[in-house]
């Protein structure tokens, strides 16, 4: 599953958070589980979109972190001119 279908799937725009990720599950939830009224396939298929979608946005949240603290890292070795204090 390709992380578009993934956000098909789910339902979502293209610039969603874990709030919105997850309410929006929550909200599908309901509608798509077999008890319901769904179809057990949709109902597999929204729990692997979630899964997908909370993985990359765990993903890239670590990753745009470990971007910044790089980034700050480098503008206080070049402020200090590369004497760091211990």
């Amino acid at each position: 599953m390709t992380i578009t279908k993934a956000i098909n799937i789910m339902q979502l725009s293209n610039r969603f958070d874990f709030g919105k990720l997850t309410k929006q599950y929550k909200k599908l939830l309901f509608k798509f589980h077999p008890d319901h009224g769904g179809s057990n396939k949709e109902f597999i298929e929204l729990k692997k979109a979630y899964e997908l979608l909370w993985a990359y946005l765990k993903w890239s949240s670590l990753h745009r972190s470990k971007e910044l603290y790089d980034e700050l890292e480098m503008l206080y070795t070049k402020n200090t001119n590369g004497n760091k204090r211990g």
